[in-house]
């Protein structure tokens, strides 16, 4: 070819040639110089790549359980204590600020109007310590609560829960609260017989729930 017409001083400088004029190819020239791994290695790489997988797998399976516990806590549930017409969704509606019909310890009393055209008072109940608000005491006073039909006792018609908060659904009173009648700016025009009737239906009402 055309590499014949070239004497040896024109490959002079490339030590890594071989051929004519430059001496015969050693058996290695053209082979890779890239040494195998050895078991060791090897063994490391696997360990590492198991490692790696396991501590992928322990992450994918915390993230999971903290996606569903998140989950179920937003989860609402409705116990009824009668047929009702309405769902959560419908008592949640009501939990505005406009609508707010009364504040005291226990809680916050809303003004909650149902797609039937019902008024309910929702009362939300005050956060407590992780989890008190769902222990077995708490779930028995509602259910026995629910069961009450008395003329002086306001009925609970059933209440929506989920992991972190209680809702109360009662029957609406639209003369308000008791304790504003008696004791708001309005209280000091009741008549001392209003006052004592009032005294004697509550105290049947508490006698009730004594016995």
């Amino acid at each position: 070819g055309q590499f014949s017409y070239f004497n040896y001083t024109s490959f002079l400088g490339n030590s890594d040639l071989c051929g004519p004029y430059l001496g015969p190819c050693g058996k290695g020239t053209h082979q890779s110089h890239v040494k195998p791994l050895s078991a060791t290695t090897k063994l490391l790489l696997v360990l590492g790549l198991l490692f790696c997988s396991m501590v992928f797998a322990i992450v994918a399976i915390i993230k999971a359980r903290s996606l569903r516990n998140a989950s179920e806590a937003k989860a609402w549930r409705l116990t009824a204590f009668q047929r009702l017409d309405f769902t959560c969704d419908d008592v949640l509606d009501s939990l505005k600020e406009d609508n707010i019909i009364g504040k005291g310890g226990a809680g916050i009393v809303y003004k909650g109007s149902m797609p039937s055209g019902d008024l309910v008072a929702v009362k939300r109940l005050a956060t407590m310590s992780h989890g008190s608000s769902h222990d077995h005491g708490f779930n028995a006073e509602i259910q026995t609560l629910g069961r009450i039909r008395h003329r002086h006792i306001v009925r609970l018609l059933g209440f929506c829960s989920n992991h972190e908060t209680n809702l109360l659904v009662y029957e609406y009173m639209p003369n308000g609260s008791l304790g504003e009648v008696l004791h708001g700016k309005k209280g000091g025009h009741l008549h001392w017989d209003t006052r004592y009737k009032i005294a004697l239906e509550a105290a049947k009402g508490l006698c009730y729930l004594h016995h």
